[in-house]
């Protein structure tokens, strides 16, 4: 057999799928008096939609962010204001005025520029941490889980194919659902 009749694994979800191929063949392959295999697997995109956590998240980043937000659309209101002025053909302003006001027009523009860059910094680093941490706990919900019933393998992400029963995720959603309402009750002014 020459180097070129063998096919390698031309992508890296490939070989990962390989690897997990050949470690089930592995445990499949254990004693029989070895505990039996139990395998499963989690949509966590769907997960992470549908757990209560995520929609608590995007309603607190919300209003975290609302009066940041406000005061953008404030401003854009008092810049449109000034070019409808600079605009306006009835209007007698001077020349000095006009230049003044285009002026001061340019500089409420870039200022808003610059706020509005701000403003979508602010967002995707608070998104991007709330959405590592409900990903943390996700996983943490998974693991227990999958230790309270005893499933020798949890998949998740590059499954091509997995027969429905499998499927786990709704369990886990379930138990983040309980974890979330135990939490409210715990605490309801917290959320």
């Amino acid at each position: 057999m020459t180097h070129d009749s063998v096919k390698y694994p031309s992508r890296r979800g490939e070989s990962r799928f390989l690897l997990i191929l050949i470690g089930c063949m592995g445990l499949a392959l254990q004693p029989v008096c070895a505990a039996p295999l139990r395998l499963g697997y989690v949509n966590i995109g769907a997960l992470l939609r549908e757990m209560p956590q995520s929609k608590a998240a995007e309603l607190k980043l919300n209003q975290e962010l609302a009066k940041q937000k406000q005061h953008l659309a404030e401003r854009l209101g008092a810049i449109q204001a000034l070019r409808r002025k600079l605009h306006n053909a009835s209007d007698r302003l001077s020349l000095l005025k006009r230049m003044e006001d285009q002026q001061h027009l340019n500089t409420l523009e870039n200022s808003y520029r610059m706020s509005e860059e701000q403003y979508s910094e602010d967002f995707n680093l608070a998104r991007n941490q709330a959405l590592a941490n409900l990903q943390r706990l996700a996983i943490r919900e998974i693991h227990a889980y999958a230790l309270k019933h005893h499933f020798t393998l949890v998949l998740g992400n590059d499954v091509y194919f997995a027969d429905p029963s499998l499927n786990i995720t709704p369990r886990v959603l379930k138990r983040l659902q309980v974890l979330y309402a135990a939490h409210r009750g715990a605490a309801p002014h917290a959320q």
